[in-house]
């Protein structure tokens, strides 16, 4: 599953973490690094520019098939912001909206 947890199993004398045990760990360990990634501006705005790749806020007909490959790409951006709001407090996925993350950080007058 992952080194730190495989080793905290070995150390443990009474047999080892169960397997639900493991997998809290490892979420605990992602959910952290998702927290501290989203204190980066530069990750902000890498995160803001895949989702506007993405076409999360786009309209996905085209009147032939490439609508399914954009829907696709949509699907992706939607789980990728659902699993950011899942995952860092509040004000941390509210403030991915905010513009400065985006081409306008780069762009100023």
């Amino acid at each position: 599953m992952n080194a730190i947890v495989d080793r905290l199993d070995s150390m443990r004398p009474s047999g080892g973490l169960t397997e639900e045990r493991k997998r809290e760990i490892v979420d605990a360990g992602r959910k952290q690094d998702l927290r501290e990634l989203m204190k980066m501006p530069q990750f902000k705005r890498f995160l803001h520019r895949a989702l506007t790749e993405f076409g999360i806020d786009r309209s996905v007909m085209t009147g032939n098939s490439n609508t399914y490959h954009l829907v696709g790409q949509q699907d992706a951006a939607r789980t990728l912001r659902q699993w950011v709001a899942d995952e860092v407090d509040e004000g941390q996925a509210l403030d991915l909206q905010h513009s400065k993350h985006g081409d306008d950080y780069y762009v100023r007058d």
